[in-house]
C-alpha cells in the first residue's frame, strides 16, 4: 500500500518519538495529581509487567504520543519537512519536531477536567 503514489504518508521517525520521553518521577506526580483517572493510569503504568530484558529507568516513553499530537489537538505547533517522491505523487511529510509541552499539557488538562466534571 505504501507504494501507491497517490497515498500521502506522514512519517514520525524514532528521533521524533524520543522527544516525548517523560521523567518517571514527574509522570507519577502529574498523573497522580490529575484525579482518579490520572491515578488509575499511573497505577497501570507502574504495574505494567515488563519482560526481564526491559528495565524502566528514570525516563520512559509514552507510547504513540507524537501521532496523537499531530492528528488530534493540532499539528500546527509541530515541525515537518515535505518531500515529493515522484512528480505528481502525493508529498511525504516527515515530522522532525513535536510540541511536547502541548502534548502533555493537553493530556493533563483533560484528565483534570474529567475529574471536575465527574467528581461526586
Amino acid at each position: 500500500m505504501l507504494g501507491r503514489s497517490d497515498l500521502a504518508v506522514w512519517q514520525l521517525p524514532l528521533e521524533t518519538h524520543r522527544r516525548c520521553a517523560y521523567s518517571v518521577a514527574e509522570l507519577g506526580h502529574d498523573l497522580g495529581g490529575s484525579g482518579r483517572l490520572g491515578a488509575w493510569l499511573w497505577t497501570r503504568f507502574v504495574e505494567l509487567p515488563l519482560p526481564d530484558r526491559i528495565t524502566l529507568g528514570g525516563v520512559g516513553p509514552l507510547g504513540d504520543s507524537p501521532p496523537v499530537l499531530v492528528t488530534a489537538p493540532s499539528d500546527g505547533s509541530s515541525t515537518w519537512t515535505t518531500t515529493e517522491t515522484d512528480p505528481g505523487a502525493a508529498a511525504r511529510r516527515v515530522y522532525t519536531d513535536v510540541d511536547v509541552r502541548l502534548l502533555f499539557g493537553d493530556m493533563l488538562a483533560r484528565l483534570r477536567r474529567h475529574e471536575r466534571q465527574h467528581a461526586g
